[in-house]
């Protein structure tokens, strides 16, 4: 059953060559892609949420961890068919800044094209984007540029084209229900899709992603090939969760490695959230054993043997003591 989407797309502004474009979604059914590709290539992208200079409020993420979960996997889902994987960064960088937030219109008035380039110039002097170049810095704000402000069962989004920098509101009422979930999967992804340099579809209302007021997440085969032509410097080879040596292939090596930097440095980090410990062992033990170009869709990976299962036991549990003593050791030299 093929999904209903209102979306209204605007072109709107061409600086240094870059283009703004826009994208609302109200209404949709069922998320419909082509089959899923093997994962070659990954995108990462870090949640920035805006708020009043004072902190409060803030503007609405992806609601709950599960909702946000769900809406993750939903936009993971919709990029396999280019094999391409899609990573949010585990951790939410907050931005206090008003103009950011809702800009310094009043919320009736239309909100300048050009407040998205103010977002991330002000974001970026702040120090508040993300440090890799390589990431994609998506705000979440409660005035998208280019719009008035929205109800609470709406979603929109404005980015860059084939540059860093995306700009998202999501309605407070979205993603408590899954068809909620999945039109603001489909707006995000869309906006992905212009920072990865895809361009509106000439025809409006067709079966495509890039399409305004599309009836389907589908991408063209072409359009994956002019991603992967323009070498977007967004794409970075995919090495499978675990692999911290990447040799592509997830084994002892690579728990050696994280043994080794088990709380001291992010060598041995494979959930991008900037150390080495526990959950990052977890995720090598559920991926142990599996190797670059696994199916999106079938990432079934072989459990480990009772021997290899014995040993990432005992090294977590070495691992655990070297930091407790380690601990003990500066406890002593504080007193």
């Amino acid at each position: 059953m093929a999904k209903l989407r209102d979306r209204r797309a605007q072109i709107a502004l061409t600086l240094a060559f870059l283009f703004v474009v826009h994208l609302v979604g109200v209404a949709h059914a069922t998320i419909i892609v082509n089959s899923a590709l093997p994962i070659t290539h990954r995108v990462d992208v870090q949640i920035i949420q805006t708020s009043l200079s004072s902190g409060s409020p803030q503007a609405n993420l992806f609601g709950s961890a599960v909702q946000r979960a769900n809406i993750e996997a939903s936009i993971d889902m919709i990029w396999a068919q280019a094999g391409i994987d899609i990573h949010f960064m585990p951790s939410v960088k907050s931005y206090a800044d008003t103009v950011a937030f809702q800009g310094l219109l009043p919320p009736t008035s239309t909100r300048p094209n050009a407040d998205l380039y103010t977002i991330v110039n002000t974001a970026q002097a702040a120090g508040v984007v993300s440090s890799n170049s390589h990431v994609i810095n998506m705000f979440f704000v409660d005035i998208v540029p280019g719009f008035m402000k929205l109800g609470s069962n709406s979603v929109n989004g404005i980015a860059r084209i084939g540059a860093n920098g995306i700009a998202v509101y999501v309605g407070s009422s979205l993603p408590g229900s899954q068809v909620g979930r999945d039109i603001v999967a489909g707006v995000v992804a869309h906006e992905i899709g212009h920072n990865l340099g895809l361009t509106h579809t000439p025809v409006s209302g067709m079966a495509n992603l890039m399409s305004s007021s599309g009836t389907s997440d589908q991408l063209t085969q072409s359009q994956i090939d002019a991603i992967f032509q323009m070498n977007t410097f967004f794409l970075q080879s995919a090495a499978p969760v675990g692999d911290f040596t990447g040799d592509g292939m997830v084994n002892g090596t690579d728990l050696t490695v994280w043994r080794n930097s088990f709380g001291i440095n992010a060598n041995g980090d494979s959930d991008g959230d900037g150390d080495s410990d526990g959950r990052d062992f977890l995720a090598w033990l559920e991926q142990y054993g599996s190797s670059s170009g696994i199916s999106a869709t079938s990432q079934v990976v072989p459990e480990p043997t009772s021997g290899i299962l014995l040993l990432a036991v005992i090294a977590l549990i070495v691992a655990l003591q070297r930091i407790c003593r380690n601990r003990e050791d500066m406890a002593l030299q504080l007193r």
